[in-house]
């Protein structure tokens, strides 16, 4: 015999049961999953982060731009993970990491590496 079958007489019961064992204290559920975020330690290393940006994007040679641009972008990553947040102005590393990327040469072994920041 099927355990899993009701009989008509039981379906009530077993319906309020299954339904008690699939509810979710929703307000436990927000709390654990909201982390704070760290607003002091964000605006201690935002001006950090941008600096290396700027630096990684002045290199000369293409690929040592594409190298340090890629190492700046995955340092703001982790750190605005770290954080809790991404910066509103995240977007300047996005288009950096493309700006550098297109630059390569076409036969540049760069050419596969990662070109979106959630990817780093």
């Amino acid at each position: 015999m099927n355990r899993d079958y009701v009989s008509p007489e039981q379906y009530p019961a077993a319906l309020a049961a299954w339904q008690r064992s699939q509810a979710v204290d929703h307000k436990d559920v927000r709390h654990k999953e909201q982390a704070m975020i760290d607003y002091a330690r964000m605006k201690k290393s935002g001006p950090k982060l941008k600096a290396m940006l700027t630096r990684a994007q002045s290199k000369s040679d293409a690929q040592s731009r594409y190298f340090y641009v890629k190492q700046a972008c995955k340092a703001a990553v982790t750190e605005w993970d770290a954080v809790g947040a991404w910066i509103d102005d995240w977007s300047r590393w996005q288009r950096a990491l493309d700006d550098a990327y297109y630059k390569l040469p076409f036969e540049s072994s760069y050419r596969n590496g990662p070109r979106r920041l959630e990817e780093l």
